[in-house]
């Protein structure tokens, strides 16, 4: 495993695309559009994440906040960052 993070860069003509231009100037947050590519599209029942949380998660771990990635690169375009903590 690299020590990377992946999150699709995703054509222009996908209808979760967002530009580069935006990513490089305000990141991706778990409001950017192609976190909607990401499993159930951000859209987690936090109710039931907080109940079955582990009592040892950290408390920066934020799931309302959480972005979709991937830890190898499945897109012929990726944004990619290094795993940190």
């Amino acid at each position: 495993m690299s020590n990377l993070l992946y999150h699709a860069y995703l054509p222009e003509n996908h209808q979760h695309h967002v530009s580069l231009e935006e990513v490089m100037s305000g990141g991706i947050k778990y409001s950017t559009k192609s976190n909607n590519r990401y499993s159930n599209g951000g859209r987690v029942k936090f109710e039931i994440t907080e109940l079955l949380r582990p009592s040892n998660t950290p408390d920066w771990l934020n799931f309302k906040e959480a972005i979709g990635v991937d830890i190898t690169n499945r897109f012929s375009k990726s944004f990619c960052f290094p795993i940190y903590g």
